[in-house]
């Protein structure tokens, strides 16, 4: 907690949004540090009273090892206050905030992808095989089959997306394909990279939703750090 001081600059994201890959990142500076609870200025741009509860991704810049680099931990907001008497005696609108982990190396990315459990409702198939889903985010995924071959860099594919007991039909691009060279009980196995096509509104909220529900359980049960 020694380099999270009053005086410290920070940049924060609505933590939904991140998962989402809709990220719109607001900046402030912490006015005082109590245990847990932090004070924060009123951001730009401003964090309005619905957003009370939300939670939050705080970053901040930390000199390691001669280099700086960027640490984050999750945050929720508790409350908002008109006027915040600073040091100066000058009365400040403020943000209360609630740290809920310790900071972490963090890096923002536009396509936030989640590491998939083992054990998830998630699963992506091609011609009806269900394939060894490694990664997804609503913009694509990476996998891996048994079917060496089975799949052409630049090639177009049908996929089919199974989560919350419904299944979704996608247009797809593969945009990489390698291999290990490691045969696994007489399979060799290919890993790609796929780019999901011409979704909807409908099928990215649900996607998102189901990331976000997962990812913060797997943060919940400290199973995941905030990078990736």
């Amino acid at each position: 907690m020694l380099d999270i001081r009053p005086g410290l600059g920070v940049e924060f994201i609505y933590y939904s949004d991140y998962v989402k890959e809709n990220i719109h990142v607001m900046r402030s500076v912490i006015y005082d540090v109590m245990d847990k609870r932090l004070i924060l200025s009123q951001s730009s741009p401003s964090v309005f009273r619905s957003s009370i509860k939300k939670e939050i991704l705080v970053t901040y810049l930390k000199k390691n090892q001669g280099e700086y680099g960027r640490f984050g931990f999750l945050a929720k907001i508790e409350d908002l206050i008109g006027q915040y008497k600073i040091g100066s005696g000058e009365q400040v609108p403020a943000i209360i905030i609630e740290q809920k982990n310790a900071p972490r190396p963090f890096n923002i990315r536009l396509h936030y992808r989640l590491k998939v459990p083992s054990v998830c409702d998630l699963t992506l198939c091609i011609r009806g095989e269900k394939t060894n889903l490694i990664d997804i985010s609503i913009g694509g995924a990476k996998i891996s089959v048994a079917a060496f071959g089975l799949l052409k860099p630049h090639s177009r594919i049908k996929l089919r997306l199974c989560f919350n007991n419904r299944e979704f039909d996608l247009d797809s691009e593969v945009l990489r394909v390698w291999s290990t060279g490691i045969a696994e009980g007489n399979k060799d196995f290919q890993f790609a990279s796929i780019k999901f096509l011409n979704t909807d509104r409908i099928f990215e909220h649900l996607l998102g939703k189901k990331i976000f529900t997962i990812e913060r359980q797997l943060l919940a049960e400290g199973k995941v750090q905030l990078h990736n």
